[in-house]
């Protein structure tokens, strides 16, 4: 190769590169870059978006779709329970906190008393210790900050298709 005509190089990651740079499963995270790998899931995965704010549910409607997954929203947590209830099945619940007619926690525990075993990952846009234990209590399974990234919303779903 001539001097000045540039060069490529390859190589296989694994595991934490350097500060900027992480490497997790399907995901690379190259200096704020994020690329992910076209991945099919082996389970067919439903997921219900419990948010009364439309441009959160429409949003992460939107990675799922992207991500081929099955999808659905409640404005609240009485529209969540009333999908439990009619028999409705999902794999995962992303639910916020703040909502009205019944809030998180309450949706939670009202979720686990009916038998639901759907794992259930509660979203705040202001993370209080507080606020997470009462969601942890009620039967909740995880708390993320809001918005939940599509990188953390790829590395949940890959984690529940391997648990399954």
């Amino acid at each position: 190769m001539a001097f000045g005509a540039g060069s490529s190089n390859y190589m296989k990651m694994k595991g934490m590169l350097k500060e900027d740079n992480v490497y997790e499963g399907n995901v690379l995270q190259l200096k704020g870059i994020l690329k992910i790998r076209d991945r099919s899931f082996k389970k067919n995965l439903r997921v219900l978006i419990v948010d009364d704010d439309k441009v959160t549910r429409k949003v992460m409607m939107a990675m799922l779709r992207d991500l081929k997954v099955e999808g659905k929203e409640a404005v609240n947590g009485k529209e969540a329970v009333d999908f439990f209830a009619a028999g409705e099945v999902f794999t995962l619940v992303l639910m916020d906190m703040e909502m009205p007619f019944m809030n998180g926690p309450e949706t939670t525990r009202f979720l686990r008393g009916m038998g639901v075993r759907a794992k259930l990952v509660g979203m705040s846009a202001h993370l209080t210790e507080k606020e997470q234990k009462e969601f942890l209590d009620a039967g909740g399974d995880e708390f993320y900050m809001k918005p939940v990234t599509r990188t953390k919303l790829v590395a949940l779903l890959q984690a529940i298709d391997e648990e399954l």
